[in-house]
């Protein structure tokens, strides 16, 4: 393993994001509607996500009512100035419940979704079934099935005949206030995109039945759709939780190696045959609530210039395979991942698993982490701490701090830090960051 233990921070500079403004039109989609309009008003609804993905244009947007909606693709680009906004429409939860590949198949670049529902098909499917599955360990014939591998909200700049024949690269995609349940693969995914922010989501009980080693939110194989190196990617304000695999991974060796909450995986370009390159800008993970995942809680793999700061992990690594750790920071001998930083976090391990992982890097820095049920790394930084933070009710979900926490005011301010927590408040509060993703009142 190659290692510093303190190298010089990576120092993000998130930039400012922005509800983008209307400056197309605006479409409503009502699944209530006994017919469809022209989608131009409430009261000529369209009565599919469909019909107002085939009129969507740059600088529109599109507001959901309440219903149960099938799946959409949103295959048209907006502008830098104009994106494509879809929108659920003010104090509705309109739900996505679909029964092909994805939920959501975002094919274009400036592309918003905000506020919509997911919902996967795991409830509908046993284990016994998707271990039989086709394609899979135990049954090498057959075809792949979607039921077993549906995808959450999806972004896939792969060209293929039937995905990408243009060869495009999408960039800018946000997805902020969804929830995405029970997709048998990755909740939130992206693959060969830029420019990606996933906030205030929730994600929770996906990646269970897919042969393809999923997990929660998962970015793979960025590229450079620019030569900025600021950062590009935040992963943050979202819970997540009860991602896992139960099918080993087809081409991991019939393994079971993720199921992570969150991973960040293969931004050098080396696995795949990919020809891109190393990727260069920055990625942002930070006020994340990552708990009860049977992968890692965050994994950072074969990847580069990424900040890991002011995130709660709470007994991840549920899967007896894993048990890698609640934060982890890896590469492989010849090709080490490189400049991370990682501080300001509570990792709460399963008794007899690691809290934390760092192997095959450089340039990183582990300070100022609560650390609890397994000791601090000797391969990294001692100023941390090992005590029980003192969550309110983690059983229940309520990850806050009690008075007299450890966690406050354990956490450092001269290095980047989120200036408000996961529920708005202002940070810090008292002398100091508190640790994890909430500041204490």
């Amino acid at each position: 393993m190659a290692c510093r233990k303190e190298a010089t921070p990576v120092t993000p500079t998130p930039p400012q994001v922005v509800t983008p403004p209307i400056v197309g039109k605006t479409y409503y989609v009502d699944a209530s509607k006994t017919s469809s309009g022209d989608g131009l008003s409430e009261a000529n609804a369209f009565k599919t996500l469909s019909e107002a993905a085939n009129a969507t244009a740059a600088g529109d947007v599109v507001l959901v009512k309440d219903g149960t909606y099938s799946a959409f693709q949103e295959t048209t680009s907006g502008t830098d100035k104009a994106w494509i906004t879809w929108r659920a429409f003010p104090n509705h939860k309109p739900i996505i419940s679909f029964d092909g590949w994805q939920g959501i198949y975002i094919k274009g670049s400036y592309v918003e979704i905000d506020g919509l529902t997911v919902r996967g098909n795991n409830a509908n499917v046993t284990l016994s079934d998707a271990l039989k599955q086709g394609k899979g360990c135990q049954n090498s014939g057959g075809e792949y099935e979607a039921k077993y591998n549906r995808n959450g909200i999806y972004v896939d700049s792969r060209t293929s005949a039937s995905n990408n024949p243009k060869g495009e690269k999408y960039h800018h995609v946000t997805i902020r206030n969804c929830t995405v349940y029970e997709c048998g693969g990755p909740g939130i995914g992206t693959i060969q995109a830029d420019y990606i922010i996933v906030e205030n989501c929730k994600v929770y009980n996906n990646a269970w039945y897919s042969l393809f080693g999923t997990s929660g939110i998962s970015l793979y194989q960025h590229i450079n759709s620019d030569a900025s190196q600021d950062v590009k990617n935040i992963i943050r304000n979202n819970v997540i939780y009860g991602n896992r695999m139960f099918v080993p991974w087809v081409f991991g060796n019939c393994k079971f190696t993720d199921g992570n909450g969150i991973i960040i995986d293969d931004f050098k370009n080396t696995q795949n045959g990919s020809t891109f390159g190393k990727y260069f800008g920055k990625t942002l993970i930070e006020n994340n609530v990552v708990y009860n995942n049977g992968g890692r809680g965050i994994h950072c793999f074969l990847s580069d210039n990424i900040t890991i700061v002011n995130n709660t992990c709470y007994q991840n690594s549920a899967s007896p395979e894993i048990d890698e750790g609640e934060i982890t920071f890896y590469g492989t001998s010849s090709n080490p991942s490189d400049n991370c930083t990682i501080s300001n976090n509570i990792l709460f391990a399963r008794t007899g698993e690691k809290a934390n992982s760092v192997s095959n890097a450089t340039n990183y820095v582990h300070r100022n982490n609560i650390y609890f049920n397994s000791e601090i790394g000797s391969q990294l930084s001692t100023i941390g701490k090992s005590a029980d933070p003192l969550f309110i009710n983690p059983a229940n979900g309520d990850f806050k701090l009690k008075t007299g926490s450890p966690a406050i005011d354990f956490g450092q301010s001269s290095l980047y830090f989120p200036k408000k927590d996961l529920l708005g408040n202002a940070r810090p509060k008292g002398k100091e960051v508190d640790c994890g993703a909430y500041e204490i009142e």
